[in-house]
């Protein structure tokens, strides 16, 4: 018994090897299908499985694809994937908290074409030489949905593409997408790579030491660091709706030769001098935002420049420095400040003095413009086009605008002319009252030939010559300006409407309560609500009565009479409404009870009042009776009773 359990030891060891040389097919989890003499793995971990190492022993020579799911780490170590795996084509790993791939672990494929796939992972490491010596076969690489990925030196070797999208934290380290396209004589120009969504510090130095295509969008990069493009030939590079905080100086070198410099909703905070010097066979920059263009920004020799719906904080002397150029097109721009010389158009270097194609039209200008800030002397006066320009500056008569034009232009004098027959200026305040003209931008040609006499002046006491207009373009400070002035003017208007809103209520308010006292709902109101003692009652009838009058004979007649009329009214306001059971409408003042009982004694003494007395006595009953059905105060009201019963008859 004891032999037979060795045995059955034994046997299982050399059946099912232990861990580090475990087949990727005898894992429980792991589910191998075979195509042919090729397998298929795919493999569904839980977070039980803390580490899978993937070593050359773990995979089977004839495996085609491998898919693995869920562990917490996967350490890919060095030649597991090499050229003993002749027919591997997919790798496929998601669902990981940490990916490492070591150095040489995927080498010397064999296989001409490999797509590897990582998705949904929290840190992936890429170690230098992870893909190394792969002569004979490119790699095509999408990693997507990363928290945090580094990408270390060398890390990539004759990679064919490379996609990485959605990564929160992208770590590049110098040289981190090298290719060597002459290493093994390979004509392959070099990788695709593509940057979507992405969020990283900076583009480091030798980031793209070869490179055929880049395109980087939806992204943000705080910093391009100087040489990262460092490049003999790429064939694009282009950036949609991303942010560049810096490019330092020699981003892009003079060794370089791009095909295509693509910026298309690109927002950059600055750019240092000598920034982007490689040779560009086309630039366009559109719908771009930049805060500083610095001295000599672009300073590349380009066929064809385009330049179309940007805006250009400022734009540094010689920021536009373009050689060799034959097209240059500037459409729909606005340029807030432009220093000196800030557009330079340089000839050509054969001094052959070709003259270029030139677009100029629907740009905005603020008011700071240097000398000569705009070089047209190259143009081609037959191929120029200046059309519909706005200038922020006061309108003027034909000979000051003009040589205020020869000021900024440096071109000849019929480029100035162009300008002056195709551009706008600002029509003031003052302007506008002066020669009835609409405010805003108005063209110059027509200003002078309405607001000026036949000596080229125009006379308008309203207007400080050296005034300056106010500019009125889409994000400018004007709009700033206009804004806060509309929005003054809002207020101003929804606090005359509450004014007149709140006097309305007033009045109606006011004349409720007259139509209301009008009517003597003021009077039952207050019969209603007087209380039983201490009452405003009380108090008129005691100032009335004065201060020192005694409660006498002649003072009940008028009393007495008040108390009928008040009754009346009770008596009336009870026929039209519910009948109010309330203390305070049905119970006379104590004060003046006893006045009446003191008046009625004296009145039955006299016979010429008793009639009046008795008629008193009765009513005084009829008040104390609905007293009594309130169930209140009935202790007073029955002794108050007994006294008028005690009085004597006749």
């Amino acid at each position: 018994m004891g032999w037979s359990l060795v045995l059955v030891l034994f046997v299982s060891v050399l059946v099912y090897p232990s861990s580090p040389n475990q087949s990727i097919c005898d894992y429980s989890q792991c589910h191998c299908s075979t195509s042919g003499v090729w397998i298929n793995a795919s493999c569904l971990f839980n977070s039980s499985q803390k580490e899978l190492d993937i070593s050359p022993e773990t995979l089977p020579k004839n495996l085609a694809e491998l898919v693995i799911s869920g562990p917490r780490e996967v350490v890919i170590s060095s030649g597991s994937f090499s050229r003993n795996l002749t027919g591997l084509s997919l790798v496929r790993l998601t669902d990981l908290d940490t990916l490492t791939v070591e150095k040489k672990a995927f080498t010397r494929l064999a296989y001409p074409n490999l797509f590897l796939e990582v998705a949904r992972v929290q840190r992936v490491i890429l170690e230098t030489n992870a893909f190394h010596e792969l002569k004979r076969s490119t790699v095509t690489a999408h990693l997507d949905r990363l928290e945090h990925l580094i990408v270390q030196e060398h890390a990539f070797d004759h990679i064919l593409s490379l996609e990485i999208s959605r990564v929160s934290r992208l770590e590049l380290k110098p040289n981190a997408f090298f290719y060597n396209p002459d290493s093994d004589g390979s004509r392959n120009p070099g990788p695709k790579i593509t940057l979507d969504r992405v969020r990283t510090k900076e583009l480091p130095q030798n980031v793209f030491p070869s490179l055929n295509q880049l395109i980087i969008s939806n992204s943000e990069v705080d910093a391009v660091r100087s040489e990262a493009f460092r490049a003999l030939v790429l064939i694009s590079v282009r950036l949609t709706n991303t942010t560049l905080g810096l490019v330092e100086t020699n981003a892009f070198l003079t060794r370089s030769v791009i095909s295509l410099l693509d910026l298309d909703g690109v927002t950059v905070g600055s750019l240092q001098q000598n920034c982007v010097q490689s040779g560009i066979s086309k630039l366009t920059v559109r719908g771009s935002s930049f805060s500083d263009i610095g001295e000599s920004a672009f300073h590349t020799a380009s066929a064809a420049v385009i330049l179309v719906e940007n805006v250009f904080d400022r734009v540094r002397s010689l920021g536009f420095t373009f050689k060799e150029t034959s097209s240059l097109t500037v459409e729909n721009n606005r340029f807030n400040v432009l220093d000196d010389s800030a557009f330079v158009l340089h000839e050509r270097e054969s001094g052959s003095g070709q003259t270029i194609n030139l677009t100029f039209r629907g740009n905005s200008f603020g008011r700071e413009i240097g000398r000569d800030a705009l070089d047209f002397t190259r143009s081609n006066q037959s191929g120029t086009n200046v059309h519909n320009n706005s200038f922020d500056r006061q309108c003027h008569c034909e000979e000051s605008t003009k040589t205020w034009l020869r000021e900024k232009i440096n071109g000849s004098e019929r480029v100035v002319d162009l300008f002056y027959e195709n551009s706008m200026c600002q029509v003031t305040l003052d302007l506008a009252r002066c020669f009835s003209l609409p405010r805003g931008m108005f063209a110059m040609e027509n200003f002078s030939a309405l607001a000026c006499d036949t000596e080229g002046e125009y006379y308008c006491p309203e207007v400080v010559q050296s005034d300056a207009a106010l500019p009125n373009f889409p994000g400018s400070k004007s709009d700033i300006v206009s804004d806060i002035s509309s929005d003054r003017e809002r207020k101003v208007l929804v606090f005359i409407l509450m004014i007149v809103v709140s006097g309305v209520v007033l009045m109606l308010v006011l004349s409720g309560l007259m139509w209301l006292r009008r009517h003597g709902y003021c009077t039952k109101a207050r019969l209603l609500l007087l209380p039983s003692a201490d009452s405003v009652f009380d108090i008129i009838s005691r100032a009335v009565a004065g201060p020192t009058a005694a409660p006498g004979v002649g003072a009940m007649p008028h009393e007495y009479a008040e108390l009928q009329q008040a009754q009346k009214l009770t008596e009336e306001s009870a026929e039209d409404e519910t009948p109010l059971e309330d203390k305070a409408t049905q119970t006379l003042p104590e004060e003046l009870t006893q006045e009446l009982l003191q008046a009625l004694r004296e009145k039955l003494d006299d016979p010429d009042n008793y009639s009046e007395a008795r008629d008193m006595i009765e009513h005084l009953y009829d008040l104390i009776k609905v007293e009594e059905s309130c169930n209140q105060n009935s202790d007073s009201i029955s002794l108050r009773l007994e006294e008028l019963e005690d009085l004597p008859e006749g």
